[in-house]
This record gives structure tokens, sequence and C-alpha cells, in this order.
């Protein structure tokens, strides 16, 4: 766990179940965080995401996600097809940024 972050990580539903994200890197001053994920996605060996938040002049931010998924057994070779679709589904990065954009803008994720 992550010894500056202000929460240890969190217990978020999927389609598959609960995923159990632990903060293992955390900087306010960077402006970033690393979380591991563990939980009911057998197919992966490893998964974890570093997030960091840069700002671009006093009202605009870019917000940059590096997801790492580690393939196990025979899901090894679909590793193409599958960074595909989490680069376009609401489950990968393009969901999280759509949840953040409304939650920026509205005040609620979409």
């Amino acid at each position: 766990m992550a010894k500056d972050a202000p929460v240890p990580g969190r217990v978020t539903p999927n389609p598959f179940g609960e995923l159990i994200e632990v903060l293992t890197q955390y900087s306010e001053a960077n402006k970033s965080f690393t979380f591991e994920v563990s939980g009911p996605a057998p197919i992966f060996s490893h998964t974890a995401n570093h997030t960091k938040v840069t700002a671009q002049g006093t009202k605009q931010s870019l917000v940059t996600f590096d997801l790492q998924l580690t393939p196990k057994g025979l899901f090894k070779l679909f590793t193409p097809l599958l960074k595909k679709r989490f680069q376009t589904s609401k489950l990968g990065p393009a969901g999280m940024i759509m949840d953040l954009k409304a939650l920026v803008e509205n005040g609620q994720a979409a």
C-alpha cells in the first residue's frame, strides 16, 4: 500500500464481480497514483494502472492512464484484441475518461 495515500484502495463492481484496487504509489505533489487490481478476472496474471494529471493552463488538465494488463495462458494470444477492446470499452480507459469528464463537468459520473 502507498503510505502517503489518503485511502488504501477501493472495491469496485464490474460485470465479472468486485475488483479490488490497492494503491501502490500516490503523490499529491506529482498529481499521480498507481493501483494494482485483483479480483475475478482470472485471465490476467497482473493488472495495474498509473494515472497522472498534468495542468494545461488555468482551466484545463491532461489526464493520462497507463493500463498494464498481463494475460496468462492461452489468453496471451489475444493480447492485441484485448488492447483494442480496452481502448474503446466503457470497462477500460475510454470509460474511465468518460466518467471522469462527466464528474468534472456535471458533478456526477456518467
